[in-house]
């Protein structure tokens, strides 16, 4: 079974009175969450439908949880009165956040992303909507989701960022890719495949890595839906990917593989290996 996950709720907290942090430790709110439908008190510092969102999902992503994905975007439904489940940027924030904190490789980053597709779809959530015709009520949802993925795009090493979030943060998003809540042409998917083996990114050996390691999220976890936009391109203009593009990247994970790259470390090899190993396959085996 998978490792149990530990998630930290301070990214969600915003400035309060000093007196009441240093009485309202992160101890205590982390050991302490209350369910979804708890009527608890909300501790200073945080906003009700961010924490209380939390909680279900800390306990929705556990491997060992008893909560199914329907329980958990239920639940999550039920924070939010009628009519005001058009912009979720409660549910988008919390979702972003662990979408960092997860490792990329549990089965919970899978979790996540199915926890957000099945909630933008569920008719309770269109019942719950302002607006009365269901086309209109997914497209403000993909909209605002959109946005909010927009503004929180992030380079390995932004603002004191772990590398590791970065990496972890591609996994969420090439999985969100991939059950079709965007189009692979989207710049999710392509900039950090692009922007990986753009040239020397200057900031050392470990930044190089979440480079790498974050662009074989794409392959792993996306790949043979990016290499349909070369079999069926929608729009060449729009900054679709092609077969000569595809080799490059290709060829890039097979040289870190080979030890390209002075002191790259065992874990990125093997991404870039399964990678390119990944790549030559799909093209293999979709190519007619």
């Amino acid at each position: 079974m998978a490792a149990r996950l530990e998630f930290s709720i301070d990214a969600l907290r915003y400035p309060v009175d000093v007196d009441q942090q240093a009485n309202d430790t992160q101890s205590e709110v982390t050991t302490a969450l209350p369910t979804a439908d708890t009527d608890t008190d909300v501790p200073e510092g945080y906003l009700p439908e961010d924490y209380k969102i939390f909680a279900v999902l800390r306990d929705f992503l556990q491997p060992e949880t008893g909560i199914t994905l329907q329980k958990a975007v239920e639940t999550t439904l039920h924070i939010f009165p009628d009519g005001q489940t058009d912009h979720m940027r409660p549910v988008n924030t919390v979702c972003l956040e662990l979408g960092r904190q997860i490792p990329y490789h549990h089965p919970s980053q899978l979790k996540l992303a199915r926890f957000l597709w099945l909630f933008c779809r569920i008719s309770d959530r269109l019942k719950k909507s302002s607006h009365e015709d269901p086309a209109v009520a997914h497209h403000t949802f993909y909209q605002h989701l959109q946005e909010d993925l927009a503004d929180n795009e992030f380079e390995p090493g932004d603002d004191g960022s772990a590398l590791a979030e970065y990496v972890n943060y591609q996994a969420f998003l090439a999985n969100l890719t991939d059950m079709t809540l965007y189009l692979p042409r989207s710049c999710f998917a392509t900039r950090p495949l692009r922007d990986a083996f753009a040239g020397d990114h200057g900031e050392g050996v470990s930044v190089h890595e979440a480079w790498i390691m974050g662009a074989a999220m794409w392959i792993l976890y996306c790949g043979q839906a990016l290499f349909k936009q070369i079999l069926y391109p929608e729009n060449v203009d729009d900054g679709e990917i092609t077969g000569d593009e595809w080799r490059s990247w290709k060829e890039g994970f097979e040289r870190v593989a080979d030890g390209d790259g002075e002191g790259v470390g065992r874990e990125c090899r093997g991404l870039a290996e399964r990678a390119a190993v990944m790549m030559d396959g799909i093209e293999r085996g979709m190519s007619f």
